[in-house]
């Protein structure tokens, strides 16, 4: 079944969005770094958790990348060692599954507001970045000889 013009339109929003993750990642460096190097220690425990905050939603924004875009390298390192790579995506499912439960219990619990939503946000966020790796894996060994994307490029498309 082919997709509709309107359904790729949105598919390319997504993927565009996704590379909003790149900010999110900077200001999660600049945090960790204010924390763990030029900070001082009484804002040491604010400074790891926006960090976190901002990790996790850079995970999640990374979730929302075209995996038809991929290329070849990428399939190749897939494809080379799939049995690591699907323990290495399993455990870290079960750790940002474990990241999740510790923020619940933090937010819930402990009654902890900012460290349990920065520390569960990190944990959802690396589970949507693992669902997509998990799907990148498996449309890599679909069709391990093939290039992956889609659609044809306008560049490909005028060469022929």
């Amino acid at each position: 079944m082919e997709k509709s013009a309107g359904w790729n339109r949105l598919n390319r929003v997504f993927h565009g969005l996704s590379h909003l993750k790149f900010a999110f990642y900077v200001g999660g460096v600049y945090y960790q770094l204010q924390a763990m190097v030029f900070g001082r220690r009484e804002e040491f425990t604010n400074d790891l958790c926006f960090a976190l905050l901002l990790y996790g939603f850079a995970m999640a924004l990374e979730g929302l990348r075209d995996n038809s875009r991929i290329v070849d390298l990428r399939r190749k390192q897939l494809t080379r060692r799939v049995s690591l790579f699907q323990w290495v995506v399993t455990g870290s499912i079960l750790l940002f599954s474990f990241a999740v439960l510790l923020g619940l219990v933090l937010l819930v619990v402990l009654g902890d507001e900012f460290q349990g939503v920065a520390v569960a946000s990190f944990g959802l966020g690396g589970l949507a970045l693992m669902r997509q790796e998990y799907d990148c894996l498996n449309q890599a060994l679909e069709c391990p000889d093939q290039p992956i994307e889609s659609e044809p490029s306008s560049a490909s498309a005028t060469r022929s």
